[in-house]
């Protein structure tokens, strides 16, 4: 009885791995086969929007959904942007709706950025967001802005528009922000207003 129960539990267990690797499959393949990526063209470094269906690539010149692109900054440190939607603005530029940017240092630490829109430039690797712009650490800290520019490969982000920071201990409004040498460095430019908490 015990042994007819051991072998019951085993196949259970068997049916259930199987099922999961089956479900993963499916899963997988239907995103290769639907999905839509970037990529970037290693001649021209320029990004290229492409979609796989019925294994032929091509370029794509309406909206692309639920774009992400990937890559790494100067230090070999890996950051993404994904939005719901993107489409190219012109050769150098795509647009950006509705995005996310995360950046992830080799230390463990992380910064994310949320914004209406951007603008992905394609030369320099720049990022601009624009509306209601919005940058979490992982500090704790939250930085409130209209606009900033992220260099991507550099590290470095700046905003000539007012900004807010909220923290437990401090709250700060200054005209402006340059955080450079991937976020060891933050500069507020003046006037700037500081509240400490104790």
């Amino acid at each position: 009885m015990n042994k007819a129960l051991l072998i019951n539990k085993i196949s259970s267990k068997s049916k259930a791995f199987v099922f999961k690797v089956l479900c993963l499959s499916i899963f997988i393949s239907i995103i290769v086969s639907l999905g839509l990526f970037m990529t970037f063209n290693s001649n021209t470094n320029k990004i290229v929007f492409k979609s796989v269906v019925n294994n032929q690539i091509k370029k794509l010149d309406k909206i692309i959904r639920n774009p992400v692109l990937y890559g790494y900054d100067d230090k070999e440190q890996p950051y993404n942007v994904m939005a719901k939607e993107a489409f190219e603005v012109n050769k150098d530029e795509v647009k950006l709706v509705d995005l996310t940017a995360e950046a992830f240092s080799n230390s463990g630490k992380w910064v994310a950025a949320l914004a209406e829109q951007g603008i992905l430039g394609n030369n320099n690797s720049t990022l601009d967001l624009v509306g209601a712009v919005q940058i979490f650490t992982n500090n704790a800290e939250e930085f409130k802005t209209d606009k900033v520019r992220l260099y991507l490969k550099e590290g470095v982000a700046e905003s000539t528009a007012p900004v807010e920071l909220f923290s437990e201990k401090v709250t700060l409004n200054a005209t402006g922000i340059k955080i450079t040498k991937h976020g060891k460095n933050i500069q507020f430019t003046g006037p700037v207003k500081m509240v400490i908490y104790q």
